[in-house]
């Protein structure tokens, strides 16, 4: 599939369906556990943050398709338009497999195309080898490691435009 079949919905121009469908998917067991908010969330909870997502300016969160078929979610937080950075996150639709190189080949695209990132950085759990690998297989490098509590250790992980662009 080319980045020419893929759009980018941010969440609150999605229906109450789809958002739902979102929901659904951030509380599915395989998609929380690598959140460092893995607690299931509740739907007004969820409908308050894709709410809220209007009045900011540093976090954007979309939807994504390709050929029209609802894959996963891609967001961006800490856009710093001054410093040219962003971080990201994402995660499949759990009833798709094989689809993390679209989602981040898009966050790439999205984020050096559109946002004017020079920087693009991820904070992954260091248990999360899938992650690590499709992020080093986009020319990630770690740069840093870092505990978030007492159990989890991340590795913080950036790419740059040069970087990338090559």
């Amino acid at each position: 599939m080319s980045l020419n079949e893929v759009s980018l919905i941010p969440f609150y121009d999605l229906s109450r369906d789809e958002q739902l469908d979102i929901l659904n998917w951030r509380n599915n067991e395989n998609v929380r556990k690598w959140m460092y908010n893995s607690q299931i969330i509740c739907e007004a909870d969820h409908f308050q943050f894709i709410a809220s997502l209007k009045q900011v300016t540093d976090k954007e969160y979309f939807l994504l398709l390709s050929n029209g078929v609802k894959i996963g979610v891609v967001y961006f937080i800490g856009i710093n338009k001054e410093q040219q950075c962003a971080e990201f996150g994402l995660y499949a639709n759990p009833a798709k497999k094989g689809v993390g190189h679209i989602l981040i080949e898009t966050i790439c695209d999205y984020a050096f195309n559109k946002l004017d990132c020079k920087r693009l950085t991820a904070k992954v759990f260091e248990n999360n080898i899938k992650a690590i690998a499709l992020y080093q297989n986009q020319k990630f490098r770690s740069y840093k490691q870092d505990k978030i509590d007492m159990e989890h250790n991340i590795i913080c992980m950036e790419l740059t435009y040069e970087n990338w662009k090559f």
